[in-house]
């Protein structure tokens, strides 16, 4: 009897282990399974088309779901199981666990002995009834009210925590604070973090980190920053202030719910504090930061925010969220680095930053008093003692004591004007903020003035360049799709900086409309549509794929390029043209649109159609369809578009009719798509050679760049030193987003990456 008993136990025993184990072995292995299982299920029901790779996994998932679901139909009294482990995505227990159940079902129906029949239905009985999960929601109630955790620190797993109550746009900043004492130094301790919104890390009451989630769900990216340096024995604290929005704006995906992710160990001797146990989280809605006036249509709103309250927080240990909708993803690109920067007083209260700056404000010093700091930040000064507001304006209400304190928000100018009222022992300081790419080589250039322009437009590159591109620093914060290629060229001129390229790229793949379109801006809440930017996006990844031969990235983004190009197919009209849609942009700088047919667009639809190609031969899937297609449209624009008698493309046509307008940058686009032989685009630019100037310095670019090909080398250096030598001759620390030579222009951005092209025009003019 003894005997039986303890085989009962060791079958036990060994079916426990053997599932535990299995689950810890095959789990982490099939995270990216399940991630993608995740991925098709947000969006089989919106029509989206997956990649080859994605549509094989979606595929085998569905069997198996099948077969589970038939399984569970005709086993009717267990129906556990599949509710408990199928649909929560649980793909370990679909791989691991259901040959188990399989294998104990024969066992049970096939085994000899009635009692070998009884313990195998037994042991069935306990696999499929969810006991461990009962137990663990009993231990887990213990837990919560005792605050006794006797599991080891599950330190990798990140849980959703928000505040209790509701949230509005007028109280959109939370407040979340661990603390706990330390009593041995680790070597080493990190926090992983996402918030959906904006976040400040501060620990140890010194301002750590400031994030943002720039991702394009249903991708969530998480933060993994280093506490090394933050810690000190005994009393620690790590506080998170996360801000959320809940209405649409550019700077970044706006989610339907707050929330914050959050985990990471802290070794301590033989113990880890594990910071994602979020019972021992408190969180406080602050009811003292609040927001003034919104900085611009397109972005978020300047602070009001009260320092000495803080006092009467309301601290709660905080909910837990289940959040599933998600994937929580490790940030494919370094953290932002933060450099502190000079700041010279100018008079009183008035401050320079030197250039067009991007960053966080810090004051710091000892109060005697309770009092309020106003702060406007400004990209113009109207006298030596005044400034023209650029929108970002703050008031910050300090307590007496001590202040240490750096700004939530990031902030961007040239000129701060603050007003310190009983302040003024506070010292003011600022951090410059930047994707840490590498800069472009201008060792070659022997001219101050070359030099002067190149350093303008790598300082563009310094502001604009953060999580994510970003397309004006104060108004947006976000970038426009056609604008991302012009920054990546010049990211690219050596070479270097692919992978921040490669990233962008990807985030508007991931942004891609059913329909094949793309938003204007990615990451944002901007549902614009910019018709010709979707055909930039197709030629801006033949742009990165003739630079480093990424086979894998030209397979993975084929079925997007496919889906542009037929989205555009379909929009053909009968003589295979399109037609202008949405918002077709072109530039600034105006063209004639008043026949149907827009030469310009007509132009891009042509680069795309041949950079469609080229991408499917570096994927190893060659097609003549779109380079057939190419070389028609060429042949027919050049019978519809082009003017004989001039040697000119016309900026609007239709079948029988030619606009009367020949547009500097219509003609200089068409040059730079191969569309003149060598001697057209001589004679082309001789007629257009009194005024080579455009106004902006995006199609400005066009222009300098139609001349070298044309191999007119020296005509396209003079046109870089007299337009962008003329932005610094009016002041510019940074490219303006539009300038015209005879006006100066109204910049509207003074610090707009698609003016960056000297970078790569330079190297041009000056290569052998």
């Amino acid at each position: 009897m003894k005997r039986k008993v303890w085989s009962f136990v060791l079958v036990l025993v060994l079916l426990l282990f053997l599932g535990y184990i299995s689950a810890n072995i095959f789990g982490p292995k099939l995270q990216f399974w399940e991630e993608s299982v995740l991925l098709v299920r947000k969006y089989e029901s919106s029509g989206t088309s997956l990649s080859a790779y994605l549509s094989i996994l979606y595929q085998a998932h569905s069997i198996l779901g099948k077969i589970v679901t038939f399984l569970d139909k005709t086993i009717a009294i267990f129906p556990t199981w599949v509710g408990l482990h199928w649909w929560d995505g649980s793909v370990v227990y679909d791989l691991v666990s259901l040959p188990i159940i399989i294998a104990l079902v024969i066992f049970l129906v096939l085994g000899g002995k009635s009692k070998i029949r009884l313990l195998g239905f037994i042991l069935t009985i306990f696999w499929l009834i969810p006991i461990p999960t009962i137990m663990r929601n009993f231990t887990d109630n213990l837990i919560i009210k005792t605050r006794f955790d006797w599991k080891l620190p599950n330190s990798s797993t990140l849980v959703w925590i928000w505040r209790h109550g509701e949230n509005t746009i007028n109280q959109p900043f939370t407040f979340f604070r661990y603390h706990w004492n330390q009593k041995h130094i680790p070597n080493r301790a990190e926090i992983l973090i996402s918030c959906l919104g904006e976040y400040q890390l501060i620990v140890n009451n010194k301002s750590t980190y400031h994030g943002l989630n720039w991702a394009v769900p249903p991708k969530v990216f998480y933060d993994t920053i280093s506490l090394d340096e933050s810690l000190s024995l005994g009393s620690n604290e790590i506080q998170i202030i996360c801000s959320y929005a809940s209405e649409k704006h550019h700077q970044y995906v706006t989610f339907p719910e707050p929330g914050l992710a959050i985990s990471g160990g802290i070794p301590d001797g033989l113990i880890t504090h594990n910071l994602a146990d979020g019972r021992l989280w408190q969180a406080s809605q602050n009811e003292n930061w609040g927001v003034g006036q919104r900085i611009s249509t397109d972005t978020g709103y300047s602070e009001k925010i009260d320092l000495s309250s803080d006092r009467k927080l309301n601290w709660q240990v905080p909910r837990k969220l289940d959040i599933k909708s998600y994937i929580l993803t490790n940030r494919p690109l370094p953290l932002l680095v933060e450099k502190a920067q000079q700041v010279h007083e100018i008079v009183t209260g008035l401050y320079d930053l030197g250039r067009t700056s991007n960053g966080y404000l810090s004051l710091n010093g000892d109060l005697k008093t309770d009092c309020t700091v106003k702060i406007t930040w400004s990209d113009k000064l109207l006298s030596k003692k005044s400034v023209q507001s650029n929108g970002q304006e703050d008031a910050i209400t300090f307590p007496k004591g001590k202040v240490n304190w750096e700004q939530f928000s990031r902030r961007a100018g040239r000129y701060l004007d603050i007003n310190k009222s009983d302040c003024q022992d506070l010292v003011v300081g600022f951090k410059s903020v930047g994707f840490p790419f590498i800069e472009p080589d201008s060792t070659f250039l022997k001219q101050d003035l070359d030099r002067k322009i190149f350093d303008l437009a790598v300082n563009t590159l310094k502001n604009n360049i953060q999580d994510h591109y970003e397309d004006s620093i104060v108004r947006e914060k976000a970038m426009y799709l056609g604008d991302a290629r012009e920054t990546s060229r010049c990211l690219m001129s050596d070479g270097q900086n692919t992978n921040y390229v490669k990233q962008m790229i990807r985030l508007f793949a991931d942004s891609q409309n059913q329909d094949g379109s793309f938003p204007a801006m990615a990451p944002s809440g901007n549902p614009v549509i910019i018709y010709d930017y979707i055909l930039q996006w197709v030629v801006w990844v033949k742009d990165y794929l003739v630079k480093t031969k990424d086979i894998a990235l030209a397979r993975e983004v084929l079925p997007t390029v496919d889906k542009v190009m037929s989205l555009f197919e379909n929009d053909e009209n009968q003589d295979g043209f399109i037609n202008q849609k949405w918002w077709v942009f072109i530039d600034w700088t105006g063209v004639d649109r008043s026949l149907p047919s827009l030469t310009s667009l007509q132009i891009w639809y042509y680069q795309a159609l041949r950079s469609a190609a080229i991408i499917e031969n570096i994927a190893g899937k060659p097609n003549d369809k779109n380079s057939h297609k190419a070389d028609q449209l060429k042949t027919k624009l050049l019978k519809h578009s082009f003017d004989n008698k001039s040697g000119l493309f016309v900026d609007s046509f239709s079948s029988t009719d030619q606009s009367s307008r020949k547009s500097l940058i219509t003609n200089a686009l068409a040059g730079i798509s191969d569309l003149f032989t060598l001697e057209q685009s001589k004679i082309a630019i001789a007629q257009l050679k009194s005024s080579l100037f455009t106004q902006t310095p995006f199609s400005q670019s066009w222009v300098v760049e139609w001349l070298i090909k044309s191999g007119e080398k020296d005509m396209a250096l003079d046109v870089i030193r007299q337009y962008w030598g003329g932005m610094i001759k009016d002041g510019a620390t940074a490219v303006f987003e539009g300038y015209s030579l005879s006006s100066g222009g109204d910049p509207t951005s003074y610090s707009h990456a698609w003016g960056c092209g000297p970078i790569y025009l330079y190297k041009e003019i000056f290569s052998k």
